[in-house]
């Protein structure tokens, strides 16, 4: 199956190139302190109930069902929740690229059950009790954060976060001046993926998104098609009060009939997001 690897290009995308040797070895330092930071609150859980205690104790074999010995299911545990990891340390190491701290955030689905497959039932029927009241308190602890961070965060960090971008506002603005001018429900939005992406998740019509800069990653759209039934093109706009199609994002340019720059602004304050739009209206000669 040719799937192109989306998710390693994806995270090679994202990733800065590291020169120095002291960089690659830094860069992997910090990036393992930021993944045992992440399971904080595993960590919490485990150390409430004790189940930690035992790890720096002689007699090891007291808590934990297996060293190196083991079932082939705990063996296996240990190996999935553990190997990927290693080899994306190792990987970032040899190949001199910074790792950023959540991409490697699914590999750890299976921290919690490989911790407990170590960990004899005894010891963990012992300790239920105080890692239950853990395990709430880190569940309702991370709730209040979240609904905080929510609710104030953009005010202690003096910036706007992504909950506060005015995604609907953007999408009602676009598709009630496409529906406007040409008299039926937007079908296409185009151009960056973020916006227009944006627009076609809040906009009633649910238009599809096309990547105009690689059209094979929009295999719901055909060219035709899009031509027939028109496209909106949005991308962002920094600098400049002249509409200006960036060249990756061109599409039947000819026939576009209106373009401009409309400003938004966050939900909380902050200077305005400017977004440069484009309309390639429908072409009935193009539906049949």
């Amino acid at each position: 199956v040719d799937n192109g690897f989306q998710s390693l290009s994806y995270a090679s995308e994202r990733s800065a190139a590291l020169d120095s040797i002291t960089d690659r070895v830094l860069s992997p330092l910090g990036f393992i302190g930021a993944q045992i930071g992440h399971h904080g609150g595993l960590l919490f859980v485990l150390l409430l109930g004790g189940a930690l205690v035992p790890f720096w104790r002689r007699d090891l074999k007291a808590a934990v069902s297996f060293g190196f010995k083991g079932t082939l299911e705990r063996r296996f545990l240990l190996w999935i929740a553990s190997v990927p990891f290693a080899l994306t340390v190792l990987l970032s190491i040899i190949a001199g690229t910074e790792m950023r701290p959540m991409c490697p955030a699914p590999m750890f689905s299976f921290s919690a059950l490989a911790m407990l497959g170590i960990m004899k039932t005894a010891f963990f029927k012992e300790r239920f009790r105080a890692m239950a009241v853990g395990w709430v308190s880190v569940y309702f602890g991370t709730l209040i954060i979240i609904i905080s961070m929510g609710l104030f965060g953009s005010h202690f960090i003096k910036k706007p976060l992504r909950i506060d971008w005015p995604g609907a506002d953007i999408a009602a603005y676009f598709s009630d001046q496409w529906q406007a001018k040409h008299r039926q429900e937007l079908a296409y939005v185009g151009g960056s993926a973020w916006i227009a992406g944006n627009v076609a998740f809040y906009t009633p019509s649910r238009p599809s998104l096309v990547h105009l800069e690689d059209w094979s990653k929009s295999p719901w759209a055909d060219e035709q098609s899009v031509r027939c039934r028109g496209i909106l093109i949005l991308w962002q706009q920094k600098l400049g009060d002249e509409v200006k199609l960036p060249d990756a994002y061109s599409f039947n340019a000819d026939r576009i009939t209106m373009q401009g720059i409309q400003s938004f602004n966050w939900k909380v304050k902050d200077k305005p997001f400017r977004i440069g739009w484009a309309m390639v209206p429908p072409d009935p000669d193009s539906c049949h």
